[in-house]
């Protein structure tokens, strides 16, 4: 299913991790980019590599948990009522690789 995604790039990670492309201006353009290369690599790896690659996401993910806590809890201080970034899930697993890359209904590649 292809979307007409007016927001571009932002706006099919949006679409693909939140449901609705409007949130496209809440989410950094560094994440955009990692979720836009991760769904390049993707489309060049066989299932058996996304089972590895998610495993290795997964991994770096826990590794990341205790920084990024303190990063958004620093973060969430020094705000001051200023408006706040949405940050995007990593995949971590097959399912989010279908989920927000592959085969979802707002997924990045067939949008």
């Amino acid at each position: 299913m292809q979307h007409n995604c007016s927001n571009g790039a932002a706006g099919l990670v949006s679409l693909s991790h939140f449901g609705v492309p409007t949130a496209a201006h809440h989410i950094s353009s560094q994440e955009i980019s990692i979720h836009l290369n991760i769904s390049k690599l993707l489309c060049s790896l066989t299932r058996n590599q996304h089972k590895e690659l998610s495993i290795i996401f997964n991994q770096m993910q826990m590794q990341l948990c205790t920084i990024d806590q303190y990063s958004q809890s620093t973060a969430n201080k020094a705000s001051g009522g200023k408006a706040v970034q949405w940050h995007t899930k990593m995949p971590r697993s097959l399912t989010d690789f279908r989920n927000f890359y592959l085969r979802d209904k707002n997924a990045i590649i067939p949008s």
